[in-house]
């Protein structure tokens, strides 16, 4: 059969626009009617909502590289198989009269009227960095979901006994599918346990986890003065303001710092033009401004070379003993702290608000996959043990979560 955009008709496509409205309200109503037409007309309903698809992607232009924003689409694309074989079995199961492309094509119309608006969310959210469209898109998600299974059970039954077997047999084995899925995942982690990954909190913990030492800030600098031979040696105090306690407290703790300050300047200035959150951009700017301000604390270590060096750092003499005569002690704090402490002022509130953002929405997937999943994650909860092997939940230590 030849087919050509001239086969489209304007009725046609006014009631396929509002089929993306019906979807959610009446889909009984939408499948009904498709399954009334012809294979011309299904074929031509189908290929409209199939560009409609297509052109939601293009959504996505100038958010984030097509790398991630593809494994977004083909991670939906590809949850098709399993809801297809979940439904086909449970009809089989229930001896349903349905035909299997029916089952198909119900479930395929469906992620094609709903996936375009799924789509603008996200985009939405990843342009405008908006978490308000990031918990929308996920509760609406589910709703839809929900609502979606509840009209296929009473769309492909005779009765509705039929319905409420088919209901509860689809119930039960897509619980069954989610405690098997947990043995191929990482039970204890958030981030597998959502539909929609996050790619921006994600680029954060990249940036926030490769970082090494960063809870440590340079407060003040202590110098050792030979005096007949007038040489000094310099080192700065590396604390973490955080927990209020010393960072270093000996020469080779002192070097191993200096060289983690360096492979951190190095690594913020690969991953400076690569960063795609607008947000995470100016955490990488502010991380990198924080470490050369430190680099250059750790250099003027390296300037002070006699007294008069020490003097015009206006450091303070510690010993007055006269058994240290030929030793002196000098200390001063530094001029660059409250740039340092203004810097991480700003990376705590952002790290701070991230956290929550996420940890509020892994409060609302686990109250809201408590309903869905409630069989599957009673069973992981009293047979999981038994099921699995012993694994630890990974603990996620951030210095940064609290103010201090």
């Amino acid at each position: 059969m030849n087919l050509n955009f001239t086969d489209f008709k304007e009725a046609e496509l006014a009631n396929w626009i509002v089929d993306y409205l019906k979807i959610f309200l009446r889909p009984r109503v939408v499948i009904s009617n498709f399954l009334k037409l012809n294979s011309s007309e299904r074929i031509r309903k189908l290929l409209f909502h199939f560009i409609i698809f297509v052109c939601s992607l293009f959504l996505f232009e100038g958010t984030y590289e097509k790398l991630s924003w593809l494994k977004i689409v083909t991670g939906s694309i590809i949850s098709l198989i399993p809801l297809s074989l979940l439904a086909l079995i449970s009809i089989k199961i229930v001896r349903s009269k349905a035909k299997f492309e029916e089952v198909i094509f119900y479930i395929l119309l469906s992620f094609l009227l709903v996936e375009p608006l799924f789509n603008l969310l996200i985009s939405k959210y990843l342009l405008s960095e908006n978490y308000i469209y990031y918990v929308l898109e996920e509760i609406l998600l589910y709703i839809t979901i929900t609502w979606l299974f509840l009209n296929f059970s009473t769309i492909f039954s005779e009765d509705r006994i039929q319905a409420l077997y088919l209901f509860l047999i689809g119930y039960i084995i897509w619980n069954i599918l989610f405690v098997v899925s947990l043995r191929f995942s990482d039970r204890y982690s958030s981030l597998n346990n959502h539909l929609f990954s996050d790619p921006i909190y994600e680029e954060y913990q990249v940036i926030e986890g490769n970082l090494l030492q960063k809870d440590k800030s340079i407060t003040g600098r202590s110098c050792v003065l030979q005096s007949k031979a007038n040489k000094s040696f310099c080192y700065s105090f590396g604390q973490n303001i955080i927990r209020d306690s010393l960072a270093h407290t000996n020469n080779e703790e002192y070097e191993k710092y200096k060289q983690d300050v360096q492979l951190n300047i190095s690594f913020l200035k690969s991953i400076q033009e690569k960063v795609q959150s607008r947000e995470n951009q100016t955490v990488t700017n502010l991380w990198l401004k924080y470490f050369l301000i430190i680099e250059n604390e750790l250099k003027t270590d390296s300037l002070i070379k006699t007294k008069d060096d020490i003097i015009k750092q206006g450091m303070n003499l510690v010993t007055k003993d006269s058994s240290y005569s030929e030793i002196q002690f000098y200390m001063s704090g530094v001029n660059s702290i409250m740039d340092q402490v203004n810097i991480r002022t700003h990376l705590v509130a952002y790290n701070n608000r991230i956290r929550k953002h996420y940890d509020f929405n892994e409060s609302l997937d686990i109250g809201i996959r408590a309903t869905i999943y409630l069989l599957g994650s009673t069973i992981d909860y009293f047979l999981g043990k038994y099921i699995f092997e012993d694994e630890k939940p990974k603990i996620d230590k951030n210095d940064f979560y609290e103010l201090p």
